[in-house]
């Protein structure tokens, strides 16, 4: 078999991700010479490429050590690294294929690119700049140069360096969504969407692209902006200890001068009130701002198109379950009634199997039954209230339950 060309094919059928026809050119070849590196290396790639990470990083381990002094080894096992965030496992990868071809602008590029992920934004520029030296239109190494820049704060040098990539390769999605990026954070939000779109239209699985442009629709409101720079104030280290002391003080306060002047039961009431508003405002300025600021998008069917059917499941719930706690936050502050307490404490903490049950991502077995279970258990302990049959039981019979799903949850780790 023509190895060279066989190799020249198989990459080119990864190039367009033909991944099944990939697969069946490289078992063809391995048939025809079970020992060619070359073939072997085209397997770990599709490996790669097609989703195994695992399967490809145990492939170009053992390239690497039968064939030490092969730089394309030592370069795959650095992209391989790069892809699960082991940077300092990409470092030592690219610089070994450095050292035995210290002149090659894709591995030049490679290590531009790790020593981004290692925020080394002056090294990052260095080995970018090397990279462009001996190409001038890679388009890694031009992705790099321009984040750099970015993130220096160099804005008219890095919003010359994303067009400069736009055009050495206008048909690549990455340049498309770090100028977006870039447009986004300048607040230009047309350009950004238009961008964003441009990179989804390219990659259609790009879920960075896609946030991006979600993210875009919304900023174009000056109240999502209000949230977002607001968030960004509350994250710093000093105002979050600042308030954790204020809410300490104000809590043990407000709790001993309650016990000491009111009835135990009536004390203890407010006191479940007070935790429950807290907590429901701690969680929801975090959580639940950006579900249901996803009305925003309501308006227009495209932009509503962006958000999966589980996303808006999640949106329906978590909104109507704050209408009715607010509504019962209400009517408790009015009429101090146990009824409305139970109500505005089942509404507000049911937002936590909402989340569970609808947001996007992995999810646990108990996890799922769990926030199945709350629900019911809610309703219970409501009509257990109106008709005073021991809402005292359902009472602690859901907060077991929702100590049960908050444990799994936080304990719950996703497999790779």
């Amino acid at each position: 078999m023509d190895t060279e060309g066989a190799v020249a094919r198989i990459e080119q059928l990864l190039r367009l991700e033909k991944f099944g026809a990939a697969r069946q050119a490289v078992d063809a070849a391995l048939r025809s010479d079970p020992e060619e590196r070359w073939f072997l290396l085209c397997r770990a790639e599709l490996e790669f490429l097609d989703g195994d990470r695992n399967g490809a990083s145990r492939l170009a381990d053992c390239l690497v050590g039968d064939y030490p002094e092969w730089c394309r080894a030592h370069y795959l096992r650095a992209r391989i690294r790069t892809s699960v965030s082991d940077y300092a496992g990409a470092e030592a990868a690219i610089r070994e294929a450095l050292a035995i071809s210290p002149y090659v602008p894709e591995y030049l590029a490679r290590l531009s690119h790790i020593q981004l992920g290692l925020h080394e934004i002056d090294g990052a520029i260095s080995s970018s700049e090397a990279a462009l030296a001996y190409d001038p239109e890679n388009v890694l190494a031009l992705n790099v140069r321009s984040r750099a820049l970015h993130i220096l704060g160099r804005a008219h040098e890095a919003a010359a360096a994303y067009r400069a990539a736009l055009r050495a390769a206008p048909d690549d999605a990455y340049n498309h969504l770090n100028f977006a990026k870039y447009l986004l954070e300048a607040g230009s939000y047309a350009g950004a969407r238009r961008h964003f779109r441009t990179a989804l239209r390219l990659r259609p699985g790009l879920t960075s692209a896609r946030d991006g442009l979600i993210s875009a629709c919304k900023q174009e409101h000056r109240g999502y902006r209000w949230y977002l720079g607001l968030l960004r104030r509350s994250a710093d280290p000093k105002v979050q200890g600042g308030l954790s002391s204020l809410l300490i003080v104000c809590g043990s306060m407000g709790g001993s001068v309650l016990l000491r002047t009111l009835p135990f039961g009536q004390a203890v009431r407010y006191l479940t009130f007070g935790a429950v508003v807290l907590l429901t405002v701690l969680f929801g300025f975090r959580f639940l701002g950006p579900v249901v600021s996803n009305w925003l998008l309501y308006a227009k069917p495209a932009r509503r198109a962006l958000l999966t059917g589980r996303t808006w499941r999640l949106t329906y719930a978590v909104s109507a379950l704050l209408l009715v706690g607010a509504a019962t936050t209400v009517g408790y502050l009015l009429t101090g009634t146990d009824l409305a307490l139970a109500v505005m404490t089942y509404a507000f903490t049911l937002l936590v199997p909402a989340f569970t049950r609808w947001n996007d991502g992995p999810d646990s077995v108990p996890a799922h039954w769990l926030s199945l279970v709350l629900p019911p258990l809610a309703l219970a302990g409501t009509v257990a209230t109106v008709f005073h049959v021991y809402p005292e039981v359902w009472y602690a019979a859901y907060g077991l339950a929702l100590l049960c799903l908050v444990g799994v949850l936080a304990r719950y780790k996703p497999s790779a």
